[in-house]
């Protein structure tokens, strides 16, 4: 049982090596809210930086530079004048493409040693961390 908080925390602390070598924390914010617009288009801002659990001010600012690159677009709401939608420009889109395609390579080439049975027990063992986790940030915002 030690040995498994140890391995965890340094898989933890490569994985933020691994993403700290290949990508800038504005490219993650800036990726974060790519991927939610590809699934979500036309999401009024305050409601995309509750779902990328980014601050608002942030999210501006990254919308700012995506809009620059034109893989954004900031839509008034037909309805509501005063809200703001978010969609992906069409170039936003093929962006989105290419990020899933990356994603699915780097999970692939990630877990390519474990054997599908290994894969499918830490899948399991993952799910019931996350749910124990997601309870303790429940019950501590609860307090």
């Amino acid at each position: 049982m030690a040995e498994l908080p140890a391995a965890l925390e340094k898989f933890l602390m490569n994985l933020r090596h691994y993403h700290q070598q290949v990508t800038t924390t504005a490219m993650m914010g800036q990726a974060k809210i790519i991927m939610i617009l590809a699934q979500h288009p036309g999401l009024p801002q305050r409601e995309l930086a509750e779902r990328a659990k980014i601050r608002p001010a942030s999210v501006s600012e990254a919308l700012e530079r995506l809009e620059k690159q034109a893989l954004i677009e900031k839509q008034r709401d037909a309805q509501d004048r005063r809200m703001i939608r978010v969609h992906l420009t069409a170039r936003g889109q093929s962006r989105a493409v290419e990020m899933k395609e990356q994603h699915a390579k780097y999970f692939t080439e990630l877990l390519s040693p474990l054997t599908p049975q290994e894969r499918e027990t830490m899948a399991i063992g993952l799910q019931k961390i996350n749910r124990q986790l997601e309870q303790m940030m429940e019950e501590s915002t609860d307090k």
